[in-house]
């Protein structure tokens, strides 16, 4: 007969699971309030698992001006096409130094005529992309926060896009939509490139994606060089989602993607993704990869599924026990950007799986995590 301990412990995991599910539209580290009304719109309406099968038996699917979307190519998920833009209503925003509009400049590719007056645009040098990830807004706290610091550091721009309000619940059909926003980014980028040729380039184009914000990243860079024939200068991906994107000959984030490609794993998962916080990438898939703490959960700080039930409860309640590890790559990113924190790191004489059991003995070049990863000399597989 099971333990009484192991009763109450199933109990309160059910009892809260209940709970999470009934708070899910609740963003854990902060958004909108007009993503989250959105949310209630587009819940009856976002696929289920046995939606995407479905829909990946359909070939392609086509949404002038954005092209076609045919799975089986590298600007598609082999899933099955994404939903309409309508559906997915995505919008872009521009930020700047002394900008007038506090929450950025609102426009398309297909209005970006009304920043032609802005003579700031002749001052700047690199174009940041911001891309949150699953269940979160342009307005999430790790993307103002990077904007700020962005711009504070240089007189730079800062692009983001805010495409959280059409998938619901449902992490299939966020990872579907994902080719859609990375087409969408492109002919934004693209539109600013032919408008102002002086200014925007893909060699000052610096992407940082969260989650499926990461796997968005590759998709944008592979229209950009599809559409340029220019490979954008870096991508950070913080934590790229492995959900629907860890199996054999599906399109994601790899070095292949930008000049130069850092990745920060937090949350992945030792035998590959699963949903008791194991999110993230597991196998290195840029120029550098770090692992700090191995890579994988438990990071520190977050809470341990082996505690007392107490705080176990409280913390599954405010989604930190599920997204916790996963959160903390994006926290590391924004913490190395004004240089007051680094994370300095090392490779490893030892395998990848023995890294993520926090194995590692020194051997190689020296590196460093976050914003400045590029001027360190450490590559490869690095751990801290």
């Amino acid at each position: 007969m099971p333990g009484r301990d192991f009763l109450l412990r199933i109990y309160v995991y059910l009892s809260c699971y209940v709970i999470v599910m009934s708070k899910i539209v609740t963003e854990l580290q902060g958004s909108d309030g007009k993503w989250q009304s959105a949310y209630g719109k587009v819940a009856s309406r976002s696929l289920t698992s046995d939606d995407v099968m479905k829909r990946a038996k359909v070939d392609s699917k086509c949404y002038p001006p954005y092209g076609c979307f045919k799975p089986g190519d590298n600007f598609t998920h082999p899933n099955g096409p994404p939903s309409s833009p309508e559906t997915i209503n995505a919008t872009t925003w521009l930020f700047w130094r002394n900008q007038t509009q506090e929450k950025g400049q609102n426009f398309t590719f297909m209005t970006v005529s009304i920043l032609k007056d802005m003579t700031q645009f002749q001052e700047c040098t690199t174009l940041y992309v911001l891309i949150h990830g699953f269940r979160q807004s342009h307005r999430h706290i790790w993307v103002t926060e990077a904007t700020k610091a962005l711009l504070a550091r240089e007189n730079s721009m800062v692009l983001t896009v805010d495409w959280g309000k059409s998938h619901g619940v449902w992490p299939a059909t966020a990872a579907l939509d994902t080719a859609l926003v990375g087409k969408l980014l492109a002919l934004t980028v693209g539109a600013l490139i032919e408008t102002f040729p002086n200014v925007f380039s893909p060699s000052r184009i610096h992407v940082i994606g969260f989650s499926f914000g990461a796997q968005i990243a590759s998709f944008f860079a592979r229209h950009i060089m599809n559409d340029t024939g220019e490979t954008i200068d870096r991508i950070s991906g913080l934590d790229p989602a492995a959900n629907y994107f860890e199996e054999p000959n599906t399109p994601h984030l790899s070095k292949n993607d930008a000049l130069f490609v850092d990745v920060i794993h937090t949350s992945a998962g030792k035998k590959g993704y699963n949903l008791a916080g194991n999110f993230g990438f597991k196998n290195p898939i840029g120029h550098v990869d770090f692992y700090p703490n191995g890579g994988t959960t438990l990071q520190v700080g977050c809470v341990d599924k082996s505690t007392d039930l107490f705080s176990l409860f409280s913390a599954m309640l405010t989604f930190k026990y599920w997204n916790c590890s996963h959160s903390k790559a994006y926290k590391f990113f924004l913490a190395s950007i004004n240089g007051t924190c680094a994370y300095r790191s090392y490779s490893c004489k030892e395998t990848l799986e023995k890294i993520m059991n926090k194995e590692c003995t020194k051997d190689g070049r020296e590196g460093e995590m976050g914003f400045y990863s590029r001027n360190a000399t450490g590559r490869g597989i690095q751990y801290l």
